[in-house]
């Protein structure tokens, strides 16, 4: 009673202050307790983790142990076997082959193959008329003997191919604007029938890159033409072209490459019965004609390709794609 009533003349200060101080010590013994529990867990679990991990080890430890004799079995076995296969390789006659000995396959006769079943697309670009040109260099190798027929006849089709697409390039990029003309010579009398005329220019032209040719009084038709330079050689152009009257200078026969004339020898034939006049001219120009020379090389090469000289014929194919390569260069300036 003394208590209570001592508890009862206390202040409401006193009061909250003693209930906070009990609160206080009622939570560090919750913590205390919690603590210990977790701390008790944590080195229980632990233990367990440990036994299992052994348990396991123990458990998986034979099967680990059979699969490794297993593989060295295996091995082994697979060792034997290869020295058996040998020692019958190496017993067998020498005239006998293996049914197991492996076929080594041609890699040049695969690529060829490949080549001759492709179906070619005409070239769009002077860049892929150059890789035409190469699969050509490749199908006629000569040091193959096999398939040379479809070869030559796949050869022959490509060669139409990038000739056609060539000669249509450099005609659209014509150059005669860069060309001077000069005088050669001048025939007056012309018959009906096919006949030749010889020109001498004098003096002598040198880097003559075409020839031109000009009709007066009637039309004149011209066929051939055969160019020779100061070292007697000739070279012989299919013209097939009439000339007009009245358009001078208007039909052009380019060279294939800059030549020194010596003289000019010209097939001619008119229809009309009266004289007519054909003047000839020579074109000289400071321009690369890299087509002309590229066409020259592939002409070559279709001739060789056509007489079975595949070897002299990838030469000229080789040159074609210089020229080709250095025509393509040209147009991009």
């Amino acid at each position: 009673m003394a208590d209570m009533s001592s508890w009862k003349n206390h202040s409401w200060e006193e009061k909250i202050i003693t209930q906070n101080k009990r609160y206080k010590i009622l939570a560090l013994q919750e913590e205390t307790i919690y603590k210990f529990s977790m701390n008790y867990m944590k080195r229980k679990f632990k233990y367990i983790f440990i036994f299992l991990i052994l348990i396991s080890t123990v458990a998986l430890r034979p099967v680990y142990c059979e699969e490794n004799e297993d593989k060295k079995t295996q091995t082994q076995e697979t060792k034997i076997e290869a020295q058996e296969i040998k020692q019958t390789l190496a017993q067998a006659p020498s005239g006998v082959k293996s049914d197991e000995t492996p076929v080594e396959s041609d890699p040049g006769l695969e690529s060829m193959q490949f080549l001759l079943k492709r179906n070619f697309a005409p070239p769009l670009s002077l860049f892929e008329s150059i890789h035409l040109t190469e699969n050509i260099m490749d199908l006629i190798n000569p040091s193959m003997e096999k398939f040379k027929g479809p070869r030559k006849d796949k050869a022959l089709h490509l060669m139409t191919l990038i000739t056609d697409y060539v000669k249509l390039t450099d005609d659209r990029s014509s150059s005669l604007l860069f060309y001077k003309w000069y005088f050669i010579g001048k025939n007056q009398e012309m018959r009906e029938t096919m006949e030749e005329v010889v020109f001498k220019p004098t003096p002598v032209i040198r880097n003559v890159s075409a020839i031109s040719f000009e009709a007066e009084k009637a039309d004149v038709n011209i066929h051939f033409m055969k160019v020779t330079d100061l070292e007697g050689n000739t070279t012989s152009f299919k013209v097939d072209k009439c000339i007009l009257n009245g358009l001078p200078r208007k039909e052009v026969c380019f060279l294939y490459f800059p030549t020194t004339i010596k003289q000019i020898v010209v097939d001619y034939s008119t229809k009309s019965k009266g004289k007519s006049r054909l003047t000839v001219y020579a074109g000289v120009t400071d321009r690369p004609e890299y087509g002309k020379a590229a066409l020259y090389y592939l002409s070559r090469g279709r001739k060789e390709i056509e007489n079975d000289a595949f070897e002299n014929a990838k030469k000229d194919l080789f040159k074609a794609r210089e020229y080709l390569i250095k025509f393509n260069l040209n147009q991009r300036k």
